[in-house]
């Protein structure tokens, strides 16, 4: 069996010999035929091509020939009207915003959030009174009598909103 631990130099020589005649690459001998005729024939096909000095140019060069399509836009009506709407739009969107904004929390959120918390605490200060469980079916239509009162409210609004 061979060893793989070289022991001279002459084995080395030999190793590497070996591994340089791996790494040559090996390129076709010109035959003497094709080396006496030079080829001077130009010829037409597109098949036969010849490279432009840099690929930049040549984008350039085809640039200047071939003209961007110009878009036209199917919906023209659209864009037109959205030119518009974008300086108009603003105004109109913010005073409505103020509107609904100012509803909530002057009129529908302080009664919903006070008549929530006013009856749990009621109910938390009767049952310390009496020291007891309170029947809370009083408190809980209250609930749904304010759930009510709420959607209404909100009725009145949105129908003055909307001009209803």
């Amino acid at each position: 069996m061979n060893s793989l631990v070289l022991t001279d130099t002459k084995e080395e020589d030999k190793a590497d010999g070996i591994l340089s005649a791996l790494s040559e690459l090996a390129y076709a001998m010109p035959s003497p035929k094709a080396q006496a005729e030079p080829q001077k024939k130009r010829r037409k096909s597109r098949f036969f091509f010849v490279l432009s000095d840099s690929i930049y140019t040549e984008v350039q060069k085809r640039s200047s020939i071939t003209r961007r399509k110009e878009l036209v836009p199917i919906d023209h009506e659209i864009e037109a009207r959205l030119k518009g709407y974008r300086k108009e739009a603003p105004s109109k969107i913010e005073a409505n915003i103020e509107a609904v904004r100012e509803f909530f929390l002057k009129e529908v959120g302080p009664l919903t959030m006070a008549g929530s918390a006013g009856a749990t605490q009621a109910q938390q200060v009767v049952q310390r009174l009496l020291n007891t469980e309170v029947d809370g079916t009083l408190f809980a239509k209250f609930d749904r009598m304010s759930a009510t009162a709420a959607n209404i409210k909100m009725s009145k609004f949105i129908a003055r909103y909307y001009g209803l």
